[in-house]
């Protein structure tokens, strides 16, 4: 399961490379720095979070990166619930695990960014409505996994005798990680998620994983079933004023909500230290763009996965292989 995933949201061509041989170099990198999974946002367009951006389809995208890799996991971070039929979207996911051989991972949520939905011809529902779109899409999704035919007559989706051959590599299909932190999207993960995912300030994850145990006494699971994972933005820096400085402007706006990871080696691999200890089994890191390199994806990755392995105690940067570089800034 998830441990230390690597999400990239600006990977802009250059002149020496396009926009997908970028991000193939940069999640090669992660790989091979101890990265077990790496997630793509799901957007068509870019607003406010990335001015500027540019954005390759998701799952095309992960198909590519399949081929260009070995080990490490792929998913959504996470899949826009309305942009896909979600028979297809069955279909989708199943045809990822099969070229990936089995590393794919099955990542939505309800959806947030209005902008694009509406620029791209899509209704955007009320919140209410696209939880119960999600939760439909999730359990017809799962029920495809097992091959078919699949027939469901839900309010929102249907299918009637839908096969999906070849059924997926992974036994019951990719797992399935469901974002959010809501007390409805909470009860969803409880229901059918393998993997939760959140993105909230570290003093509200004890809070949030008891509303999540609660759910899961209600309907009779067992908690320890379900990977808690965090998003995380994290800027590798000397000082705060030079981890604000690269900064983007939304990850500043969002620093407080979020939690952003900054400071130098040690601030850095303590802080994530502290969301293990309070119940947090994996963290998804997101780079500024300024640091969207293979060099900095080697040093955070030699720097945090030790510490996020099982049962391997937390170390120091001097014991900590590739993590002594100086120039921080």
């Amino acid at each position: 399961m998830i441990r230390l995933g690597l999400n990239i949201a600006d990977y802009r061509g250059d002149r020496k490379r396009n926009a997908f041989e970028r991000l193939a170099e940069l999640v090669v990198a992660g790989e091979a720095a101890g990265f077990d999974s790496f997630f793509a946002g799901d957007h068509l367009m870019s607003d406010k979070a990335a001015p500027d951006g540019q954005w390759l389809e998701l799952y095309t995208t992960l198909a590519a990166l399949a081929a260009r890799t070995t080990s490490i996991k792929f998913g959504a971070l996470v899949g826009a619930v309305l942009f896909r039929n979600p028979a297809l979207l069955a279909k989708t996911v199943t045809s990822l695990d099969v070229i990936s051989h089995g590393r794919a991972i099955f990542g939505i949520g309800s959806g947030s960014h209005e902008g694009e939905h509406r620029a791209y011809g899509y209704d955007f529902p009320p919140p209410a409505d696209r939880l119960a779109i999600l939760e439909e899409t999730v359990a017809l999704v799962k029920a495809m996994f097992g091959g078919g035919p699949t027939t469901v007559a839900g309010k929102w989706v249907r299918t009637e005798a839908a096969l999906n051959q070849p059924p997926p590599i992974t036994p019951g299909g990719p797992p399935v990680m469901i974002g959010g932190t809501g007390r409805r999207t909470l009860r969803l993960v409880a229901r059918y998620g393998d993997i939760a995912n959140f993105a909230a300030d570290d003093k509200l994850v004890p809070e949030i994983n008891a509303v999540l145990d609660e759910h899961c006494a209600d309907i009779g699971r067992d908690p320890s079933t379900i990977t808690r994972t965090m998003f995380k933005p994290v800027i590798l820096a000397k000082t705060r004023q030079e981890a604000e400085a690269v900064m983007t402007p939304w990850q500043r706006e969002h620093q407080d909500l979020l939690g952003i990871v900054t400071g130098g080696p040690d601030d850095v691999a303590g802080q994530f230290r502290d969301l293990r200890n309070a119940g947090i089994d994996g963290l998804i890191v997101q780079l500024p763009a300024a640091h969207n390199t293979a060099d900095r994806i080697t040093e955070l990755g030699h720097l945090l996965s030790p510490i996020v392995a099982d049962g391997v105690p937390a170390v120091t940067r001097g014991e900590i292989d590739g993590a002594t570089r100086t120039d921080m800034a």
